[in-house]
């Protein structure tokens, strides 16, 4: 038996049937910078390339570029939370457009006490570090040990009160302030914001989200107030019981918080045969993964992650390029509306943005 073996295509193949130099087809094909090629003629190339079945040989290139041809990506998020699957959707397929690999760093160290994604760098595995942090992030620990080794990175979620921090967050004073003028809409008029602590202690995001959800019921007449209403209450239970007194003592007839207290406030209303939405309404500030499945289902203010991701692998390829200034960017929100807020024909789920 006679075995045929396939050739592999070269970019001096795609530059004979495109009719163009070697030298113009690399440069196409590995997104060269700062060259000044006609859109008709990448066009051109890139089409004889995918009809070809090229492939960029990408070791080969690197080792040209002294460059590892990856992005690392580390998380302070368990990989199972709402936060880890678009921020590795939104990477990659930036890193894929650009001819950039995803290496997943777990910070754990290795034989000699050296973090992996520190010590991917130092071998020239990734070129730099995309950082999910977290609100209240600070320069100590993970950001201290990259500027001491030299890691260019940028932070998804958190770092935006860090000067010189570059990173990608969602703004959290618009997500308040579309929470209440999606309440105002169904007909709620009296809200009681549920937060965890005292105002000058909270973080940033929360302050944000407090703000924007103030000024929008200024706005819309409705009134407002803060309650930490969980702080006596350590059990389930016994937060079921507070949240239960609170919606019969008629002082407000939606709740504005976070997944798990809203999980929390609809477990209560349950219990206790008190109708949501017709009584009294229920939305969180985050989008948590098990939000479609509550009963009844919990309306969200949910962060763009793929957006925040894409954004933030933008930033470091810029920064690899030519070192890049510090960028701080915030995204809008958007809004997922379920049964625990729609008084008013909704129309089932839709999700609008801002």
């Amino acid at each position: 038996m006679i075995s045929i073996l396939k050739k592999n295509i070269t970019s001096r193949d795609v530059a004979k049937a495109a009719g163009v130099s070697q030298s113009l087809v690399s440069m196409i094909l590995t997104n060269a910078p700062d060259k000044k090629i006609k859109p008709e003629t990448r066009e051109h190339v890139i089409e004889v390339a995918r009809r070809l079945n090229y492939e960029v040989n990408i070791n080969a290139r690197n080792m040209k570029s002294r460059r590892a041809g990856a992005i690392g990506l580390l998380s302070s998020w368990d990989e199972n939370s709402f936060v880890f699957p678009p921020v590795i959707k939104g990477v990659q397929t930036v890193c894929v457009e650009n001819g950039l690999g995803v290496v997943i760093c777990t910070g754990k160290a290795g034989a000699y006490g050296m973090k992996d994604y520190i010590n991917y760098y130092l071998q020239n595995r990734i070129d730099g570090l995309i950082y999910i942090s977290y609100v209240g992030v600070g320069n100590e620990g993970v950001i201290e040990e990259l500027y001491k080794n030299g890691i260019p990175f940028v932070c998804i979620i958190g770092a935006r009160d860090l000067p010189g921090v570059s990173c990608v967050d969602v703004s959290f004073t618009e997500s308040g302030s579309m929470a209440v003028k999606h309440l105002w809409e169904q007909g709620f008029r009296n809200i009681a914001y549920l937060q965890s602590g005292d105002y000058p202690d909270l973080n940033y995001a929360e302050k944000e989200r407090i703000d924007g959800c103030k000024k929008a019921a200024e706005e819309y007449g409705m009134t407002f107030s803060l309650t930490d209403l969980f702080k006596d209450s350590v059990e389930d239970a016994d937060r079921c019981r507070a949240a239960e007194e609170l919606m019969k003592s008629g002082s407000c007839d939606c709740i504005i918080s976070t997944s798990y207290a809203c999980f929390l406030m609809l477990k209560a209303a349950a219990r206790a045969g008190i109708n949501v939405p017709g009584a009294i309404g229920v939305i969180s500030l985050d989008n948590e993964v098990y939000a479609p499945y509550l009963y009844p289902s919990l309306t969200t203010v949910d962060e763009p992650l793929v957006d925040i991701a894409e954004n933030a692998a933008n930033i470091i390829i810029e920064k690899l390029k030519d070192g890049g200034a510090c960028r701080k960017l915030e995204i809008a929100p958007s809004l997922t509306i379920r049964e625990s807020t729609c008084r008013k024909a909704c129309g089932g789920m839709r999700t609008s943005g801002q």
